[in-house]
């Protein structure tokens, strides 16, 4: 095969799914079939930026700190929800695809959605961290049997926290 090299095109976030490449470029989606490059799909109200990217059954997921935004095919791009009073510029920040769900940031706690409904999974539910350790997440890993969640809680008395997730409850395997 050969490798074409082209110019002038950028993008924050990159994602594989479904046979496409896509790449967020602030407000805009594109996707790549292999030959071309779609043009600009506009997600939501231009006013903020893309700020996660994951694949669900056949949707491909599209965060941004007001809601989260769906892409099936063709020019389609739907809202799914929106967060309301929880928006943030962290919301969907490294929102990932584990055991046939998607975990998507908002403000301090992890929602749980699979393709129907979404649930608080926490850590910031019920017994979850105590206040001096409740923060944005700012990255996640599924690993096989869990999913890996770092907590930053910035502040003179607080401290991050790595955590594993198993579907049931938390538990807590670094700190710093």
């Amino acid at each position: 095969e050969s490798f074409t090299q082209q110019t002038g095109i950028t993008g924050q976030l990159v994602y594989v799914f479904d046979g496409y490449l896509y790449r967020a470029n602030a407000n805009d989606l594109y996707y790549y079939d292999g030959s071309t490059w779609s043009s600009a799909l506009e997600i939501g109200d231009d006013t903020t930026n893309i700020t996660g990217l994951a694949g669900l059954n056949k949707t491909l997921l599209i965060a941004k700190p007001d809601g989260l935004y769906g892409f099936t095919s063709g020019p389609w791009v739907y809202n799914i929800v929106r967060w309301e009073s929880q928006s943030d510029a962290n919301n969907g920040t490294g929102m990932a695809e584990w055991n046939g769900a998607v975990y998507i940031p908002v403000k301090y706690g992890l929602v749980k959605y699979d393709g129907n409904s979404f649930v608080n999974v926490g850590p910031d539910q019920d017994e979850g961290l105590p206040n001096e350790r409740i923060g944005k997440i700012v990255s996640m890993v599924p690993l096989l049997n869990y999913l890996l969640v770092v907590v930053d809680a910035t502040g003179a008395t607080q401290f991050g926290s790595v955590l594993l997730y198993n579907g049931r409850g938390w538990h807590e395997v670094g700190r710093a």
